[in-house]
């Protein structure tokens, strides 16, 4: 338990969601904050998000349904 603020992830993001009749459908774009994989002092990757391929991606992700 002494560790355990270690091994939080953090991500934020933004995203669009319509709400229809029967179904609702969501367009997001999400990246990561904290990595807690990464070494103790590189846990930091906000500044290393990028649109293309590279160390923290910015990622879209499109959903039909609810999200749980």
């Amino acid at each position: 338990m002494n560790n355990f603020y270690n091994q939080i992830a953090v991500g934020t993001g933004l995203g669009l969601r319509w709400d229809f009749t029967y179904f609702l459908l969501r367009l997001d774009l999400a990246t990561k904050v904290i990595n807690p994989a990464n070494a103790l002092n590189e846990k930091w990757v906000l500044p290393k998000t990028t649109f293309r391929d590279g160390e923290n991606p910015i990622e879209f992700n499109i959903g039909i349904g609810y999200p749980f």
